[in-house]
């Protein structure tokens, strides 16, 4: 175990994929990271492997800095990468997003690498080459951090990596950021929504699994006064716009695009879906709720329910158990269908009644997934590893 003169910051490299809203959750983790570390204490510094400039570095109150590969073969990008942890020298390397050349390139470095998992791995899912690789990325990490009990249990159970490198910190959002909305009618007029209709929207990558068919059949169910507004991009998109065209709802279905800032878009929301198949941990509820927007979801595989240390509960969402949450492609039961639509109705003629849940969502947030609250249990760990 590597030992720190302690009277010396802890120094961090925080490496991730590319700064741009595509790259995800991870992307808004690792900002939240690198930008809550107390700066008495650790020195962060934040490292993109690939692209340009983007939305973190230009709000990041840590430095920023890019190896700018073309690819993971970019021989310039292996001497550059070493060539920077040398000048950075730094204590460990947090990988929050699993670089796989960028961590072939530190070898011989004698840095510690911390390797974060952002949810389960799904053998089954994945071709023999990415599970060999995985498990390899595993073993050669000197600790690995896990966003979910749920999801470090079941890695253990596959047996990739060592038990007793494996450590549980769940997410968090800057839940002060969310203190402050533009208006509703303000929102709605910047993303071309009807001021007087009832909205229920997703903030997620469109992609199958994350239910966004399910929208559409909920979007059904309800009648003209409500409107579906779609927050992000992906693959599926055009999928998305076709369903909603075959059930006759292209008017009533709004896709805004990617949006590095959610906030309008949560301010325009009456309600805000969260219909993933699988989320280990779900930030946009998260985000929701610091927003005072009540969240309405159909329970899929995922630990954001986990009873040790859970996100949602039966007091602060609406929460609805799918018929078969295993079958990632099987469409959902008209019953569970109806029944969230009918509590989505329901908020829609009777609002007040759902004051108490988004009261309950909001303190719950700020008292268990705060930045601060994140960062000292990151910083802990950092002290933890280097002894």
């Amino acid at each position: 175990m590597l030992t720190t003169d302690p009277s010396r910051k802890i120094r961090v490299v925080i490496a991730m994929y590319r700064d741009s809203s595509l790259a995800g959750g991870s992307l808004r983790v690792g900002e939240t990271l690198a930008n809550n570390l107390d700066p008495a204490k650790v020195e962060a510094h934040l490292l993109f492997a690939y692209g340009k400039p983007g939305p973190v570095a230009q709000h990041a109150r840590t430095p920023s800095h890019f190896l700018d590969a073309r690819s993971r073969f970019d021989g310039g990008a292996w001497l550059r990468a070493r060539a920077l942890i040398r000048k950075l020298d730094p204590d460990i390397v947090h990988f929050m997003d699993p670089v796989a050349w960028l961590g072939c390139a530190m070898q011989g470095t004698g840095r510690l690498k911390l390797l974060h998992l952002h949810g389960r791995f799904q053998p089954s899912y994945m071709s023999r080459s990415k599970r060999l690789v995985a498990r390899t990325m595993l073993s050669a990490a000197d600790a690995l951090v896990f966003i979910s009990n749920g999801a470090r249990r079941d890695t253990q159970r596959l047996g990739w990596g060592r038990a007793d490198a494996m450590h549980t910190v769940h997410n968090a959002i800057e839940c002060e950021f969310f203190d402050t909305l533009p208006s509703r009618r303000e929102a709605r007029a910047r993303l071309g929504l009807p001021t007087d209709a009832r909205v229920m929207g997703m903030v997620c990558r469109l992609v199958r699994y994350r239910g966004c068919q399910d929208a559409i059949e909920i979007l059904k169910r309800l009648d003209e006064s409500w409107r579906l507004a779609i927050v992000g991009d992906g693959p599926y998109r055009v999928a998305i716009e076709q369903a909603a065209k075959d059930a006759g709802l292209t008017r009533r279905v709004h896709f805004t695009g990617l949006m590095d800032d959610v906030r309008p878009a949560l301010a325009a929301f009456d309600a805000s879906l969260f219909l993933a198949r699988y989320d280990s941990f779900g930030l946009a509820n998260c985000e929701a709720m610091a927003s005072g927007v009540p969240v309405f979801a159909l329970k899929g595989e995922g630990e954001y329910t986990e009873s040790e240390y859970p996100l949602i509960t039966p007091e602060n969402a609406v929460c609805i158990a799918r018929s078969n949450p295993a079958d990632y492609e099987a469409p959902e039961s008209a019953g569970v269908l109806d029944e969230i639509s009918e509590r989505i109705r329901d908020l829609g003629e009777h609002p007040g009644q759902y004051d108490d849940m988004v009261a309950k969502a909001k303190h719950w947030v700020r008292e268990k997934f705060d930045a601060p609250v994140f960062a000292r249990k990151m910083s802990g760990l950092y002290e933890e590893l280097l002894g």
